[in-house]
């Protein structure tokens, strides 16, 4: 077994939790390669990611990925077929609030694919380069949930969070079928607002934070380093960070 750096597999590059948790990777020493949806941001994306990380581009790749799209995330295993990977980290996220009136059925297939049956079709397929890692405890996964989904459902976006809520429940399955890899969940508050956020919002929703303040990405990588270098005893759990929004 070694701890030196090692390789992880970033999927949501130009997300935001995606971008800290792969700059915190770089800083750290790791070879990252790093996933986004689209080519024309691949560039930019890059460049904000090694800007963060104070240099590394030697060890930065990025590639294209659609968690939505099944031959997507076969292309993407098959390119690290025979490569050694450290660890997987699921940061794409795309958050999506509606009002029940305009929750269908396609909705519900649409979030379903894109945050869970992709994230997990992706895990079961790098599986022999995750088992092939020979760091203090082995492989390791991480998906982003989102507090919301399991712990403290809210209205407003009811197929987003019943996409995350599927993942979560995925954690433990994909604990036992993966291992010795690792598996965990991350289920955030609020680590970055989103847009739909307007001021007298977020202050509601601080009110009913113990911590009283928002949490941040930074924060979020912290925690995904920790189980990926740190928790080597640790499965097929769900840690929430969201200041204690979860207790009320």
């Amino acid at each position: 077994m070694t701890t030196t750096a090692g390789r992880v597999l970033v999927a949501g590059l130009n997300a935001r939790a995606g971008s800290a948790v792969a700059s915190r990777f770089l800083r750290a020493g790791w070879s990252v390669v790093g996933t986004v949806r689209r080519p024309e941001i691949i560039e930019s994306t890059i460049d904000a990611v090694v800007t963060a990380a104070g240099g590394g581009r030697d060890r930065l790749e990025v590639r294209l990925l659609d968690l939505a799209d099944p031959a997507s995330v076969d292309a993407c295993g098959s390119s690290l077929d025979g490569d050694v990977l450290d660890a997987l980290v699921v940061a794409a996220a795309p958050f999506d609030e509606r009002p029940l009136a305009a929750v269908g059925y396609d909705q519900f297939v649409e979030q379903s694919a894109v945050q869970a049956a992709g994230p997990a079709a992706l895990a079961i397929r790098l599986r022999s380069s995750l088992a092939s890692s020979v760091r203090d405890g082995g492989g390791a996964v991480v998906f982003f949930g989102d507090i919301h989904a399991r712990l403290r459902p809210r209205p407003g976006a009811m197929p987003y969070l019943a996409g995350k809520a599927m993942l979560e429940s995925l954690v433990p399955l994909l604990g036992i079928e993966l291992a010795p890899t690792r598996v965990f969940g991350v289920a955030p508050g609020v680590i970055a607002w989103a847009d739909e956020f307007d001021d007298a919002r977020r202050e509601a929703y601080l009110a009913r934070v113990p911590l009283g303040r928002p949490g941040t990405v930074e924060e979020a990588a912290a925690l995904v380093e920790s189980m990926v270098v740190a928790m080597t005893y640790t499965t097929g759990v769900v840690i929430p960070i969201d200041g204690g929004r979860s207790l009320r």
